[in-house]
């Protein structure tokens, strides 16, 4: 890949038939739509690019979203998991809610579709872009390449397949497109007859990814190079697990199979801890994230992670030395704000902790726990009027907290306050 920051993989993802959704449904149920879909996507880029971190913050552009990422695996990798992650809450909780819809439209309405293409990401500086949307001409071919994606559909530009280290996408040919989007190309093979028009790029529609060789296999006078080789597709494969919730203990053994490979691999070991932590294996999670910040001590989002397992294991001294480092590394990092808040709650320093959970907050409005545990922290401070505005925006991202702030026990003083009432009545 080259060093060139102004080359980057980018994300075009958008949300179909989505003015039909906001003519279709409540106002407060399109927004609550909208506000998950942020939340999901920026959970999944972070979680793609934990190592190294996104490269520029992704922008809004009505429409739809774009994302930058260090290679080009990732950039793939994250469209394969939004999509499947997307298509999942879009069953659990936005069909149930498209009843008054014809099925025809039903059918369509707020499906993710994506498109990935590596190119010239910009010609000036990139706050100047962000600020005037000044479009390079790789922007504007993922968002015309975008266009032509199908309802939960993910397209890649020839260019970004062949970037990948991964060599295992499951990919169909589609022809060829304008990038510049001007009159609809043919999707045909060049003939004699017909010469290729100046400009046209191939594309294809990435369906998934197929289990890498290796499983089972013996290391012993495996050259290095091809252990490496097989640790980095495993690596991508069971990444690409990770979209799919029912796929969990696959992708634990995906990473497994990577740092076997290659031991020196250090988020295939994050990875495997964030996960093991998820499945409250609580001791191999710690030893995989102490490896992964062994080789890797400068990455914020590791020392994150291994404060997260730290606190579930009950280690509140660790969890908070943990996430201090990560908040040294990295302060613009919201989990790592967060969990040192958390840290902080359980040794009682309950101001510092407020301030944590209020910066957590700040760099991801649409982080619900992050209000919701600072409510809970200002209302054992008695700092009523605050704590009520923090459980408001809790509740607005995430209405089923409700249940759980009811039930709360540091949230008690609340109860008498006419506020709470209101913000806790379910309609």
């Amino acid at each position: 890949m080259t060093p060139d920051r102004s080359y980057l993989p980018v994300v075009f993802t958008d949300l179909t038939a989505s003015k039909l959704a906001a003519g279709s449904l409540p106002d407060y149920v399109y927004a609550e739509f909208l506000r998950a879909h942020s939340r999901i996507a920026l959970e999944t880029a972070r979680r793609v690019s934990a190592e190294r971190g996104l490269p520029h913050k992704p922008t809004n552009l009505g429409d739809g979203n774009l994302f930058f990422f260090n290679e080009a695996d990732e950039a793939l990798i994250f469209a394969l998991c939004l999509t499947a992650r997307w298509a999942a809450y879009r069953r659990d909780s936005i069909l149930p809610c498209l009843g008054g819809l014809p099925e025809a439209d039903s059918r369509r309405v707020l499906r993710m579709r994506g498109a990935v293409h590596f190119g010239l990401i910009h010609h000036e500086d990139f706050e100047e872009f962000a600020s005037e949307l000044n479009l390079s001409r790789a922007l504007n071919t993922a968002h015309v390449l975008n266009t032509r994606a199908e309802p939960g559909e993910v397209l890649a530009s020839e260019t970004v397949l062949s970037l990948t280290e991964g060599r295992f996408y499951d990919v169909e040919h589609r022809g060829r497109f304008d990038p510049l989007g001007g009159d609809s190309a043919e999707d045909t093979e060049d003939t004699a007859d017909e010469p290729a028009r100046t400009g046209l790029l191939t594309h294809f529609a990435v369906q998934g990814m197929s289990p890498p060789p290796g499983a089972g296999e013996a290391l012993v006078g495996l050259p290095k190079a091809q252990r490496r080789r097989l640790a980095r597709d495993w690596y991508w494969y069971a990444f690409y697990l990770t979209g799919v919730r029912t796929a969990i203990l696959e992708a634990v053994a995906g990473f497994r199979r990577a740092v076997e490979y290659n031991p020196e691999m250090a988020r295939a070991w994050n990875n495997l801890g964030s996960l093991l932590t998820e499945l409250a294996d609580l001791d191999a999670a710690q030893a995989a994230l102490e490896r992964a910040v062994e080789l890797k001590p400068r990455a914020a989002a590791f020392h994150a992670n291994l404060s997260a397992a730290l606190y579930a294991a009950g280690d509140f001294g660790g969890a908070g030395e943990a996430a201090r480092r990560a908040v040294e590394l990295d302060p613009d990092l919201e989990t790592a704000q967060f969990n040192l808040g958390n840290a902080l709650w359980e040794q009682d320093c309950l101001e510092e902790a407020a301030e944590r959970y209020q910066r957590s907050w700040e760099l991801n409005p649409a982080f619900h726990q992050a209000p919701y545990n600072l409510a809970c922290v200002l209302s054992v401070l008695e700092r009523f009027d605050e704590a009520l505005t923090a459980l408001e925006r809790a509740l607005e991202l995430r209405p089923e907290l409700i249940a759980r702030a009811l039930e709360d026990d540091d949230l008690t003083k609340l109860h008498d306050h006419p506020r709470f009432a209101e913000l806790t009545t379910e309609i």
